[in-house]
């Protein structure tokens, strides 16, 4: 999977929203740089790693020169960060009927209004959260009336920018790693070796600028001081935007090591409280709009990015107060990660057996149930109801599920001990 995203990364400089060509307009979240990063510190691949580090520069590189904005920050000076953007003034053609059905409704407004609509409507696929009233003017309204409010483009998200904050740093660690890779195996002092040192030392030193430039950037306009922590800007009404999302939250995961222990602190209460208020996981907004990624659906990659959160603050803070390993509120914050894990077990485990999961010899079909299926795996969650499926958006809910899958695989490696029986059982 990473070779096949790296060669297209190669022909089209970035990864498109799906394979095909009627997606080339658009990207999606940029995690192909961690994922290589994860590649190579499980195997040591040095050779691999030189292959792909100019590529994973290119993809970087289309991020900072078309999704990139100037923003005015909060001491006054301009900052750069990136949004969602596509250049399109057309449907998706992937669901031409259902654009074209949202844009009648602004028709009264103009063409400019039309083709604008089309193009956050792109912006939105582009973003994986396709959609939410993360991205609409209102929240008052429900699907399909409230996708003619989009406003993606004006958007600063605060996941976007972490994830490239997280791809710079990576980037920095293996350009360095490379180098002191070359320079030692390679003490002749050839002119092709020097050559390639100077590029990577040049480019490291760009990628280490760059990922304390997009720190600065982001204090400067997405830090909140009322609220206490990272939010979304909006470029339409010079605000941060209050109301909650479970995206607010990766900087927990991406850059813990920039933040005071105070404000660690702050995040940890505000998602522990999410952690102990939901049956089904956590929802990834509390508006109610029928949209797929609006409450109360609560999504297998944003569970992982929050448990990730969990385990990399408290990893930062031990590293810090090492002497405070065993102290209560350390304690109280395993047992937070514990409690998370469960919850998403519990969920996953029961929406399978509830729809007729078996194990053959060691667990029978659950008495009385009446269907043909065998368990399904659900792509999202209803966050109120432990086992159940999501609903909303432009699809049928689907069964599966990878992500669901890989989630409960990675939690269960790290937490299996802990667990216990879910209550279905």
């Amino acid at each position: 999977m990473i070779l096949n995203f790296l060669s297209i990364v190669k022909e089209k400089g970035f990864v498109p929203n799906g394979a095909r060509v009627y997606y080339l307009n658009r990207s999606q979240p940029p995690l192909l740089t961690q994922m290589v990063r994860l590649y190579f510190d499980k195997t040591g691949d040095y050779e691999f790693l030189l292959e792909a580090l100019p590529t994973l520069e290119r993809e970087h590189y289309f991020w900072e020169d078309q999704r990139t904005v100037t923003i005015d920050g909060n001491d006054g000076k301009k900052y750069k960060l990136a949004h969602y953007q596509v250049d399109t003034d057309q449907p998706r053609p992937e669901a031409y009927k259902e654009d074209l059905h949202v844009a009648e409704g602004v028709k009264d407004k103009g063409t400019d209004a039309v083709k604008l609509l089309y193009s956050d409507l792109a912006a939105g696929a582009e973003s994986g959260l396709d959609y939410t009233s993360r991205w609409t003017a209102t929240d008052k309204l429900k699907d399909p009336e409230i996708l003619k409010t989009l406003q993606t483009h004006l958007i600063i998200p605060v996941e976007l920018n972490s994830i490239l904050y997280q791809n710079e740093r990576d980037l920095a660690v293996l350009l360095r790693t490379a180098i002191h890779y070359l320079e030692e195996k390679h003490q002749d002092g050839s002119d092709k070796t020097r050559k390639q040192v100077e590029k990577l030392t040049a480019s490291f030193h760009r990628f280490y600028q760059a990922f304390e430039n997009r720190a600065k950037a982001m204090k400067a306009v997405l830090w909140s001081d009322h609220q206490g922590m990272y939010k979304d800007w909006n470029m339409a009404t010079h605000r941060h935007e209050k109301r909650y999302t479970l995206t607010d939250f990766w900087p927990l995961w991406s850059m813990p090591e920039t933040m005071s222990d105070e404000v660690i602190s702050n995040y940890y209460q505000r998602l522990i409280s999410y952690v102990h208020s939901y049956q089904g996981g956590l929802p990834t907004t509390l508006q109610s709009t029928n949209l797929q990624w609006d409450f109360p659906n609560a999504w297998p990659p944003l569970q992982y990015m929050a448990a990730r959160g969990l385990q990399q603050t408290h990893d930062t803070l031990i590293h810090r107060h090492p002497d405070q390993a065993n102290s209560k509120k350390f304690k109280e914050y395993r047992e937070t990660e514990i409690t998370m894990a469960q919850k998403y077990i519990d969920n996953a485990f029961c929406a399978w057996y509830e729809t007729g999961g078996d194990i053959p010899g060691l667990l029978a079909r659950k008495a009385g149930i009446n269907t043909n299926d065998t368990g399904n795996m659900f792509e999202k969650f209803d966050a109120m109801h432990m086992g159940r499926t999501g609903e909303g958006g432009e699809y049928d809910p689907q069964v599966g599920f990878g992500w669901t899958n890989g989630v409960a695989i990675w939690l269960m490696s790290l937490y299996g001990d802990s667990l216990t029986t879910p209550p279905c059982l």
